[in-house]
This record gives structure tokens, sequence and C-alpha cells, in this order.
């Protein structure tokens, strides 16, 4: 088995624990037009990028996708700045520890570029990354394998030295897809055992490391 040289990492619901404010601002954004936040909405939108948000929006609920984005945007950078931007647990200090060991770290996100920057900034964590992958550097967006292929490329190594960290069945399902190792972490949504067979769960950061040396 090859050897983990670089690490590819979602960002939301997996480095930054914003999930729940997304589900918080979708839900205030639809109720403003008269729309539930649906279970429906949730599965097909989760870890995807803004091009397929958009178009979930005017499929479900006959909306503009734009102006939906835009609020459901707006309404989450307005949280953050409130409220700062919820690291996980153990995050910085695991990111430090592989950035001296010279393990490649690249975010592999579906945000758009400018609020991926703006959010791993406030947190505190931008700096800690090689690469940022962003959802507007790609055109198929998760479960397309494009977005960690990129990361890998990014980090200049073969996929298959590289190991994916996701919360959300399409993030998963991309990485696998990508033919990654994959790490799970608990995310806001249950993941299908046959997805969940195939990966490995991280139960913390504090163990990554560990778990990545069990694997040589």
């Amino acid at each position: 088995m090859a050897r983990i040289e670089g690490l590819l990492f979602d960002m939301d619901g997996t480095l930054l624990d914003t999930e729940r404010v997304h589900d918080r601002s979708w839900k205030k954004a639809l109720g403003l037009k008269g729309k539930p936040f649906s279970k429906a909405f949730q599965e097909r939108t989760m870890g995807t990028n803004a091009g397929n948000v958009k178009r979930v929006c005017e499929e479900l609920f006959g909306l503009d996708g734009d102006e939906m984005m835009a609020i459901e945007r707006e309404m989450t950078w307005e949280y953050l700045q409130q409220n700062g931007v919820p690291v996980m647990p153990h995050v910085p200090e695991v990111l430090k520890e592989l950035q001296a060991r010279g393990i490649g770290r690249c975010v592999c996100t579906s945000t758009g570029r400018e609020d991926a920057l703006k959010w791993l900034q406030l947190a505190g964590i931008l700096e800690l990354f090689d690469e940022i992958v962003c959802g507007d550097d790609i055109k198929a967006s998760k479960p397309a394998p494009e977005i960690f292929l990129l990361g890998a490329k990014k980090l200049k190594l073969p996929i298959e030295r590289c190991l994916v960290i996701e919360d959300s069945k399409n993030g998963l399902l991309a990485g696998l897809a990508a033919g990654a190792r994959v790490f799970r972490v608990e995310g806001t949504r249950e993941i299908e055992r046959e997805i969940a067979e195939k990966t490995r769960l991280l139960p913390g950061f504090d163990l990554l490391i560990r778990m990545m040396e069990e694997m040589k």
C-alpha cells in the first residue's frame, strides 16, 4: 500500500463546523420565499458547488438560483462575522504537525474561492495549507471526482498517495471515485451503510496521524 504523502480536506463539516450554519441560513432564505428546507434539498446540495445548488433551487422550488445563493451567502457571512468561524476540535494543532512532517495539505471545498478564503482566514487556519481547490475551479461538482484529482495534482502527488477527509455523502463518493483512500468524520447527515463500509471512520482529528501511520 502506497505511503500517504498528501491530505485532501473538505471544508464545511470537516475542517469547519459550518454545516449547521448553512442549514440555518437556508431555512431562513427558503422561508422568505415560503418554501420548506426539505430533505430532498439537503441531500441534493450538501457538499456540492454553487452551480448545482442553483440548479436544485430552480428544479425543486422554481426559484431563481442566483438570488437564493446570494441571500444564503449574505446570511451565512453575517452569522460568521458575529459569532466567529467554528473550527472542528484539534484541527489547528494537527495541521501544524502535518506541516512539520512535510505532508501536503490541500483544501478541496465546493464553496466558492472568495468565501472559502474569507472563512479559512477568519478561522485562523488559512496559512496551514499548501493549496486550495474551490467549487469555482471545477466543472463537475462532487460526487464527481474532479475536485480531489485536481487537489492531488496541485500537491504534485498521485491520487493513490492521497487521503481524503470528508463528511458528506457526495464528498465521500467523490473521494472513492477519485481512487483515494477515504476517512469520514461524523457529519450532520447519516451515511448509507454501503458507503460507510468503503471508508474508514475518523472519530476525531486528534487520532488522524496515528490512524495514518497504521495504514503504512
